[in-house]
């Protein structure tokens, strides 16, 4: 729901998913690559639990030298580390190219890996906490990834989905997880599929029986 949300009021990123859509199809997870950029700035800015918590197993000393001791319960604050601007500069941009950028020659993307600020500095893995972290991050995150980036896929392939006038996004919290508020209400329609190669109306003829 926020991803579909999120394209349909940013345009510009929304046509570069239905471009690589038509380019490479739903079923090539290796170049679907801006949509894995989408599927994860949209979880930076609305990671599915807000917060989660570790109880240290021995003393830790932090870099600024406060010490936590053993046995004491730690909150960990997913949602205010990715709406922390020295996390992620601009946090509540919606900006796919933290993550990805235009290969060399302009056809496709790559993930990210240039510290070339350009418009957006790269995106901070360090402090993306979507599917928490270490020995008891989510051990379905793998199979996650791929169904989120498929569905997407899918689902802008077949349908136009443009959001309703007037409504606001509004996340609410349901327990350590959250939600969008009264659910996300958009207009739907079929979509155009584009001319295949094969196709006359693309090849420029048709040809006699």
């Amino acid at each position: 729901s926020y991803g579909l949300f999120m394209l349909g009021t940013h345009p510009e990123a929304l046509n570069a998913c239905l471009e690589e859509i038509d380019r490479v199809g739903v079923a090539d997870m290796d170049n679907l690559v801006f949509l894995r950029g989408t599927v994860k700035e949209v979880l930076r800015i609305f990671p599915p639990g807000f917060l989660t918590n570790r109880c240290t197993s021995k003393q830790l000393k932090l870099q600024d030298g406060f010490t936590i001791p053993r046995d004491i319960n730690v909150i960990i604050p997913i949602w205010a580390i990715h709406h922390n601007e020295e996390n992620f500069p601009s946090p509540e941009s919606f900006r796919p190219d933290r993550w990805v950028e235009k290969k060399n020659n302009g056809e496709g993307w790559v993930e990210r890996t240039s510290k070339d600020e350009g418009s957006i500095p790269c995106g901070n893995d360090d402090a993306f906490f979507a599917f928490s972290a270490g020995a008891r991050g989510c051990p379905g995150q793998k199979f996650a990834w791929q169904e989120a980036v498929v569905v997407l896929a899918v689902l802008l392939k077949e349908v136009n989905f443009a959001p309703v006038e007037g409504y606001k996004l509004e996340p609410e919290r349901y327990g350590i997880v959250q939600h969008p508020k009264g659910g996300v209400p958009m207009h739907l329609s079929v979509r155009q599929q584009p001319p295949t190669s094969d196709d006359p109306l693309k090849t420029g003829g048709v040809e006699s029986p």
